[in-house]
């Protein structure tokens, strides 16, 4: 009888602390989750919740116990999903790109699953994309350029189909805004003018959220630069290092707003913009990235 309560006053809390209400906090909202959660184990909900919070807290091993009892109390294919995905994404933070992958690759079948049962809910299909840009994140991490690039593209599609379908809907379009920038990031075909193009039509429809807000004008910037850039050169980097924004010394001249692309030392290709190169002594250049 106390389990709703109890989740009823982290909900209240939840919404005092995202009003700036002073005193509430982020450790004490995970607290009245956790006091929500010994009341009623079985609750899935109140693990996502554990599990996010603990994740913002970077408590990732509370997180992670949380993501395992979501995992059990999952009742629901979908359900099953989300608390997957939960795992992956803190996996990725613990570093543990292995697991991540495994992870995202059980949300991805089981969001296979629940299209191919119901292919006309958009929310199914919707989290698919989602899941399969989670997947493609990892990939690229692993160096799997061609199974990134192939995740990233069925994603677009999905979300351009899904945006298509509901043109108002703000949610949809910002997944196509997404999946744009991942393939751009990675030299998969998409073009950072595409991404700049859907997000200045967002603003103008009143779509745009606040955090897109804050990074348009760096993609305007890289759309910039790739429209000034000439065919990309190919930089070999040591072992041991690569050419990082940290404006590492190669003994390469570059002109300045050169695209590239690099080898990373951990595997597979990086790509980027040359921001600035200036002369050091012994004819060497520091290379500073965006």
């Amino acid at each position: 009888r106390q389990a709703p309560i109890k989740r009823q006053q982290a909900e209240d809390y939840a919404t005092m602390l995202a009003r700036g209400v002073p005193g509430r906090t982020t450790s004490e909202l995970l607290r009245r989750w956790d006091d929500a959660a010994a009341f009623d184990p079985a609750d899935f909900w109140t693990h996502i919740q554990r599990a996010r919070l603990a994740q913002t807290l970077g408590e990732l091993l509370r997180s992670r116990r949380a993501a395992d009892a979501a995992v059990g109390a999952a009742r629901a294919d979908w359900e099953r999903g989300l608390a997957q995905e939960a795992l992956g994404d803190i996996a990725v933070l613990q570093g543990d790109l292995a697991a991540a992958q495994q992870a995202f690759e059980a949300y991805l079948s089981t969001y296979r699953r629940l299209v191919a049962a119901d292919p006309d809910q958009s929310w199914i299909r919707a989290n698919l994309s989602v899941s399969l840009n989670r997947v493609g994140d990892v990939a690229v991490r692993r160096g799997d350029l061609a199974g990134a690039a192939a995740a990233y593209g069925e994603s677009l599609e999905l979300a351009r189909a899904l945006a298509a379908a509901d043109p108002t809907s703000a949610e949809a379009r910002r997944d196509v805004s997404i999946s744009l920038a991942k393939l751009a990031s990675n030299g998969f075909g998409a073009r950072w003018a595409d991404v700049v193009g859907l997000m200045d039509d967002m603003t103008a429809r009143g779509q745009l959220s606040p955090a897109d807000e804050r990074v348009l004008p760096r993609y305007r910037l890289r759309a910039r630069w790739e429209a000034e850039s000439a065919a990309p050169v190919a930089l070999q980097a040591a072992p041991a290092t690569s050419i990082a924004a940290d404006g590492a010394e190669r003994t390469l001249a570059l002109p300045e707003r050169q695209s590239f692309v690099r080898l990373s030392p951990v595997g597979g290709l990086e790509r980027g913009v040359v921001a600035r190169v200036s002369v050091e002594a012994g004819r060497r250049y520091r290379i500073d990235v965006v």
